[in-house]
């Protein structure tokens, strides 16, 4: 390469990056809603997906997993599990990727129940399958105290994962709305 091209080369990259505003990371959200819920319900055996553990508050008991826990990638090994624990509440929180299998398998099962889903997670208990009815999008948007754009777009991906396509869509345009920026 010649000198002269190499220079500007050089100089043009610097620009660039000069350019490029820091963008600080951003940090995922607290599940402190979902352990609150899990609190107020009264769940005593609560499985918790290994992300999630360093968050739970002393009082809220989380069962006892095998060293290397793969069952939320695993929806079949998570029933065997299951089968062996009986939980009395599942929590999941914390990258979507480490527990997408076992959120979606858990939606569509007959025998849990989604009580709660924030953008942090998910909470499900046992029981009766009766459908979950998300508030809309302005009422979640009101409730929520931090990037509210962000957490809308979380909640739509989860919403996603749980069949619920058309909420989904809903908080996905409110979260553009209240970002457009992003």
């Amino acid at each position: 390469m010649r000198p002269v091209v190499w220079i500007f080369a050089v100089a043009l990259a610097g620009l660039l990056g000069a350019c490029q505003r820091a963008v600080p990371p951003v940090p995922p959200p607290s599940p402190a809603a979902l352990t609150a819920e899990a609190a107020r319900l009264g769940l005593t055996r609560v499985y918790v997906n290994s992300s999630a553990r360093p968050d739970l508050p002393a009082g809220l008991a989380a069962a006892e997993l095998p060293r290397d826990d793969s069952s939320p990638r695993d929806p079949d090994a998570w029933r065997r599990l299951f089968r062996d624990q009986r939980f009395d509440g599942v929590l999941l929180a914390g990258p979507t990727a480490e527990f997408q299998p076992l959120l979606e398998h858990l939606a569509a099962s007959a025998d849990f129940r989604l009580v709660l889903l924030t953008p942090a997670g998910a909470l499900f208990v046992p029981g009766a399958q009766t459908p979950y009815r998300p508030p809309t999008a302005a009422e979640a948007a009101d409730r929520l105290p931090r990037d509210r754009g962000l957490d809308l777009s979380r909640l739509a991906l989860l919403l996603n994962l749980i069949g619920q396509r058309a909420a989904a869509r809903e908080y996905a345009a409110a979260a553009i709305t209240a970002e457009p920026q992003n």
